[in-house]
Formats: structure tokens, sequence, C-alpha cells
């Protein structure tokens, strides 16, 4: 029998149950139950049984035992905090590796998307900030698609994403020096240590590994990060070095 689920798998269980069968918690994301699978967890042990990975796709309420499983998980990273991942990967990760791409290309990816779909949502909004960064002077259709998504979302609130997408190109100097960035053209790169401040609310602290204590051993480590930023920054690390296609298929 296999230890893991392929990909494939996991986003077929991972919308049985959240989007078909009847059962699962209100506060349970269809992107934690795929994080779940992905990893070592109570809910991977128990749809490695194939009798009650039938059972799950031959029945649309949910057995008992998987609803106390799904109950009693720790949301890892809520939507909230992913919508912004894949902002971050598209306005500032993802551009610093990309080479020279015609944007038609990158525009022929959101074809594919279907925003009622739930899978689609991070990938679009990873397409779109990346239009707008690459484009010479911004992608206005991009831009009013990427608000779209905002507004349905989270609304006109001062900390959503649109406003966070508009922090960030503030927080850069588009027009100054060519930049060696590839795909930038003359905008110069957001700064990562920035954009992990407005979107994820890190502090200068957060990146340092030593603090000034006093006593005989003045300086120390500082205190790990607690584990919301733990798991963004493990999300941003898996999503380093992918393609356009694998991001995608990294946020579905």
């Amino acid at each position: 029998m296999a230890k893991k689920f392929s990909k494939k798998q996991i986003r077929a269980i991972a919308f049985r149950i959240y989007g078909t069968c009847k059962g699962c918690p209100e506060d349970i994301t269809y992107h934690d139950i795929k994080d779940e699978l992905t990893y070592k967890s109570s809910i991977k042990r128990y749809l490695m049984n194939e009798t009650k990975r039938d059972f799950l796709f031959n029945n649309i309420q949910l057995d008992q035992e998987l609803i106390k499983i799904l109950e009693d998980l720790t949301t890892e990273i809520d939507q909230f905090d992913r919508r912004r991942v894949a902002l971050f990967h598209g306005m500032v990760q993802f551009p610093m590796t990309l080479k020279i791409t015609a944007s038609d290309e990158i525009k022929s990816y959101l074809d594919n998307f279907d925003l009622k779909n739930v899978q689609d949502e991070l990938p679009y909004i990873f397409i779109t900030s990346l239009l707008d960064v690459i484009s010479q002077d911004g992608d206005i259709k991009s831009r009013e698609k990427l608000k779209m998504i905002s507004d349905i979302k989270e609304g006109n609130d001062e900390e959503s994403l649109f406003k966070h997408f508009m922090k960030l190109h503030s927080s850069a100097d588009h027009l100054a020096n060519v930049s060696t960035t590839m795909n930038l053209g003359s905008k110069k790169p957001i700064n990562k240590l920035t954009a992990m401040k407005i979107l994820f609310d890190f502090e200068d602290y957060d990146f340092q590994d030593t603090e000034f204590k006093g006593g005989s051993s003045p300086f120390g480590k500082t205190k790990p990060l607690d584990l919301r930023k733990k798991n963004i920054q493990a999300q941003i690390h898996n999503l380093q070095g992918l393609s356009i296609p694998e991001t995608i298929e990294e946020l579905s």
C-alpha cells in the first residue's frame, strides 16, 4: 500500500470532504484538508485505509470518526493568509526568478480558471498579481480582476487583499533605476522583508537570530517564531523555484 497520496488524489479527497459531502466543520477549509493529506496527520492515516476511503466516495454523509478528526484539527493557515501567500509569490518571490516571458502566455492561464471553483482562487491571485508586476506600467485589467476577488472575499476593509496589494506597490520605488531583474523592466523589485511585514505582520525582531539580554552572557537567541508565522514561511518556501504550472498545481 502506498504511504502517501498523489497530488491528484489529495485534491479529489479534499474536494470530496469539503465540497460534496455533509458534515465537514465550517471552520475547516479545502486547503486545510489538502495540507493534512500531504503531511503526517490523523486524517491521512484514517484515509489510507481503503475501506474508509471507499466509504467517503460512496456516501454523502461523512463518517462520524472522520468528522471527529476534522473537528480536532488545528487550522495551520487560514484562508486570509493563504491569499496573501499567493499574492506574495506573484508580486515578490516569483518575479525574481522568472525568465523573459510574454505576458500573453501568462494571461492564457486565466482562461482555465473559474472563480466559482474554490480550487482556482489562489492560482487566480498569483497570476493576476504576477501580470501586474511584470507589466511596464502595471496591468489595469489584472488589477481590476484582483480587486474583484478581493471585494468578493474580503470587502473594502483597510486590511483587504487589494489594499495590501496597493501597499506593496507603494512600498517600492517602481520608477527608479533599471532593475537587474529580468522581467521587471524599469521597476524595482518589492523588498521581501517589507512585504512580509505588510502582508503577515512580521516584525524586525522576527528576522533576528540573537538579542541583547544583559548579564554575564549579554546576547542570546531570540524567541522562536509563532506557529502561524512558521507555517507561512513554510508555505512560501514550498513555492520557491516552481514553474508557473507547478505553482498553479501547488496552490490549487
